[in-house]
């Protein structure tokens, strides 16, 4: 069971990290677009890119008006590895439960 948790943590891992990166390169091209300066756009983007939820909608906001996303596909996008995490940490509850049960009996 641990090596399936170990490889459970590492894809959510690598999700994270390319999720991170395509929501900076989308915050950046909107702020770009917006404000005329990538330089100043890379800046805000570190800032804003640290703040979880800011940052997820900044993404999904440009990278529907930047690249022209679909709005759910965006949505998606960004927010699969929360819910992968949601649902990750529900099923191990229940596993746990399970457990706790078929200890106890």
């Amino acid at each position: 069971m641990k090596k399936e948790n170990n490889a459970l943590m590492g894809i959510a891992i690598i999700a994270y990290i390319i999720v991170g990166i395509v929501q900076f390169v989308a915050m950046i091209g909107g702020l770009s677009d917006w404000i005329g300066s990538t330089f100043i756009a890379i800046l805000i983007s570190f800032i804003l890119g640290w703040i979880p939820i800011i940052g997820t909608i900044a993404g999904i906001y440009h990278s529907v008006n930047s690249w022209d996303w679909n709005i759910f596909a965006s949505i998606l996008f960004f927010c699969f590895p929360l819910v992968l995490a949601i649902i990750g940490g529900i099923g191990a509850t229940i596993i746990e439960k399970i457990k706790k049960l078929d200890s106890n009996e």
